[in-house]
């Protein structure tokens, strides 16, 4: 299967100089030209049989580079296995000219492309374009970036100074920074979203394998995520706890930088791990509370008004005694929660709860309200009192101003009771 090979040439024939180039301790054909070289460990040493040869050429470097005795058209010419694809760029000198270059880029990436990358002699701010259309195109395109190179001409050790021990040129890969582009962004927008199906889904496609600790984290961490969107509450704890686990495995491994220049992901992992922590609390109270607050932060209201709900019942169930197998029948919770609003003919429960909550007349107000607003959400406002969904949204979180909404007042007085009743 072929590639298609970008590459970009400068405008100053003298810049080039006959170099011996190594790719991965290989020596190559001396050659004044990086692209004649990189051709060459493509094709050789890696194995591809066909190269689409696309070269980005402003007028300058046509005429003085590509189209000139030794320039680099005629050291291809006896090149069988390339199609070579000249596409002319302007000279970028303002904003809309490096727009203008950015879209010839981008138009010569199509789905389906196998793509490489050279940015060895290209102008001083092409290789962050192609960087950024690499990266675009991998979001609009179906296609796989192969490779991003760069032939560092500058290290080749003098003949004529043997006691100067120096390396000789090497062409070096820089996908790695890519790779590491994508999984910041992935994780930041996991960050947003609350979401970790599409980091999920990144990994399968880069093909990470289940002992890889990426993919082992993101695994857990999906899992945590599936389980906040559908209100598993009594899983929330152990899955958080895998999750921690797994991110101190995947911090311990060097697949994660340690030097003080380049900490952009450990700084990311490390907010996921503040993040996640609280829903690894050693009770169920505790860790639904913490769930709610998540499901708050990344929009899933429903899932919230649900929690606090069932959190709220089950808080007070244990307060009163009830055992971990009560708990989980719902005749009890429903008659638990019946004591509490007091809506309905008193039952076994009513009198307990009375005597346990009988200073709690806020936290037994607020919880009667969610009850109704509850409701409402799972009815989707088919209720002569519906409210509005700017309403909704706005009881569970906390406004710019950091003031809280009604239901967080909730969560802030669930927690203080249970922090109170549990070592009763």
């Amino acid at each position: 299967m072929g590639v298609k090979l970008l590459t970009f040439l400068g405008a100053n024939l003298r810049q080039y100089r006959d170099c011996e180039y190594e790719y991965k301790g290989q020596a190559l054909t001396r050659t004044k030209f990086v692209q004649k070289a990189l051709l060459e460990a493509l094709h050789e040493r890696e194995g591809i049989q066909d190269i689409e040869f696309v070269i980005f050429l402003t007028e300058a470097a046509k005429r003085n580079c590509w189209e000139v005795p030794e320039g680099l058209k005629e050291e291809l010419q006896d090149i069988n296995y390339i199609q070579i694809k000249e596409v002319e760029i302007v000279d970028g000198q303002d904003t809309i000219s490096l727009w203008k270059i950015f879209s010839k880029i981008l138009e010569q990436l199509q789905d389906g492309d196998r793509v490489v990358f050279d940015v060895t002699y290209s102008f001083r701010y092409i290789p962050m374009i192609a960087l950024l259309v690499s990266h675009f195109a991998r979001v609009t395109r179906d296609l796989s970036i192969e490779g991003i190179y760069y032939g560092n001409v500058g290290s080749e050790k003098n003949k004529d100074e043997d006691d100067i021990e120096l390396q000789p040129p090497a062409i070096v890969d820089l996908k790695s920074f890519i790779d590491m582009q994508e999984w910041i962004t992935n994780i930041y927008a996991f960050q947003k979203t609350g979401r970790a199906k599409p980091l999920l889904e990144w990994a399968e496609n880069r093909k990470m394998g289940r002992e890889d600790p990426r993919k082992e984290f993101i695994e857990d961490l999906n899992n945590l995520t599936q389980a906040l969107e559908t209100n598993r509450g009594p899983e929330l704890g152990n899955l958080a706890n895998k999750v921690i686990a797994s991110l101190k495995k995947l911090k311990n491994e060097e697949i994660i930088p340690t030097e003080d220049s380049f900490k952009p992901l450990e700084l990311l992992l490390n907010k996921i791990e503040k993040k996640i922590s609280p829903i690894a609390a050693d009770d169920q109270i505790s860790a639904g509370l913490a769930a709610v607050r998540w499901c708050v932060e990344h929009g899933l209201i429903q899932q919230a008004y649900t929690m606090l709900d069932e959190i709220t019942c089950i808080a007070i169930c244990k307060s009163i005694g009830l055992s971990e197998k009560d708990v989980l029948n719902y005749q009890k919770r429903r008659d638990v929660s019946y004591a509490v609003c007091g809506a309905y003919a008193q039952n076994i429960y009513s009198k307990i709860v009375g005597k346990k909550l009988k200073n709690e007349k806020k936290l037994v107000s607020s919880y009667w309200e969610l009850k109704q607003d509850r409701n409402d959400l799972n009815h989707a406002g088919w209720s002569e009192k519906k409210s509005s969904s700017n309403k909704l949204i706005d009881n569970m979180r906390r406004d710019k101003r950091q003031k809280s909404g009604k239901y967080e007042q909730l969560i802030e007085l669930v927690d203080r009771f249970w922090q109170e009743q549990k070592f009763k």
